[in-house]
């Protein structure tokens, strides 16, 4: 008997990879593509599974749904789901778990060494038709620098170990770490974090804890000079507050792939600044990494409707 899978929107180019997986387990695939409900609403009303990457699932749609046994998400984020209307509803919501870790800590990597070597200044000279810029932007030595990680789980790990590299000592604030880290120095205290970050990087998820953490005071806390790097979760970083330091000289550079509204402004003052990198939301991305989010979100739905636990469920669920 046909099963049917909506996907609404999706990563890369088509969907060649997932519904090529998909039809071969004798599942249907309805593909939208959109993040706007009314495209795909009526198809998911009677569907098996849904597969989404930034469609909002809320709890009407949810509670509209007849025979979806999984909600599967390409990512490793959920905030675009109602995961509680889903466990109310017997509804699996799965999530990539490890499917671009190495991207996401080499990107960020690359915002610490632009940011650090003034990159941003120097491309602004280049691009207005000069070479050196005068005055030459402030250049400090970034061995020996102590960077702070907030969030300690896969990216953040695979950051501290390429950051050994470059001579920087790592410290980490992670209230959920139990276990001790080589070559890792584990903080007793968010605030102890903050003053002792020469450059922090965010690695937490979004949560009603974690939401605005790196506000104005967080900033302040930090040493006059400090670069703030964010490939996490746009919610974790009052934007304008970070703004202001930078203005202020504060921050002497913020480095973003990420924002609580995207895409930003196309006016925002952020996108202009020359010590600022703003990056589309693009940490995530390699040949490699689409394809691994593509087969491992659609196999949890072959999973579910063949009538097995899924890999990956989120806590919100009891499976």
């Amino acid at each position: 008997m046909s099963r049917l899978c909506v996907i609404t929107d999706y990563m890369g180019d088509d969907t060649t990879e997932e519904v090529s997986m998909l039809s071969a387990q004798d599942i249907e695939v309805f593909v939208a593509p959109s993040t706007n409900p009314s495209d795909w609403f009526d198809a998911a009303v009677e569907a098996d599974a849904i597969l989404t990457r930034h469609a909002p699932i809320e709890r009407s749609t949810i509670e509209a749904l007849k025979n979806c046994r999984i909600i599967a998400r390409y990512g490793t984020g959920y905030d675009n789901i109602d995961a509680d209307a889903a466990a109310q509803a017997n509804i699996v919501v799965t999530a990539v778990v490890d499917y671009a870790t190495p991207e996401v800590a080499d990107h960020a990597m690359a915002l610490i060494l632009s940011l650090v070597r003034a990159l941003p200044s120097f491309r602004t000279s280049i691009v207005a038709g000069g070479w050196t810029p005068n005055p030459i932007p402030f250049v400090p030595r970034l061995e020996g620098k102590t960077l702070g990680l907030f969030g300690f789980g896969r990216i953040g790990s695979a950051v501290a170990r390429r950051a050994s590299g470059f001579g920087l000592t790592t410290i980490v604030f992670d209230p959920y770490l139990t276990q001790t880290v080589a070559n890792v120095e584990r903080v007793a205290t968010f605030e102890e974090l903050l003053g002792r970050s020469e450059i922090l990087s965010l690695h937490a998820p979004l949560t009603n804890e974690t939401r605005d953490v790196i506000d104005q005071m967080a900033i302040e806390r930090l040493p006059i000079g400090a670069i703030v790097i964010n490939v996490a979760r746009g919610g974790l970083l009052d934007l304008e507050a970070a703004m202001d330091a930078l203005d202020r000289g504060h921050l002497s550079g913020l480095g973003i792939d990420v924002a609580a509204v995207e895409p930003l402004a196309a006016d925002h003052p952020i996108r202009h600044h020359d010590r600022a990198i703003v990056t589309p939301h693009v940490a995530y991305y390699s040949t490699g990494s689409v394809i691994d989010a593509k087969q491992q979100s659609a196999s949890e739905i072959i999973r579910v409707l063949n009538g097995d636990k899924p890999l990956h469920p989120i806590r919100h669920i009891a499976v």
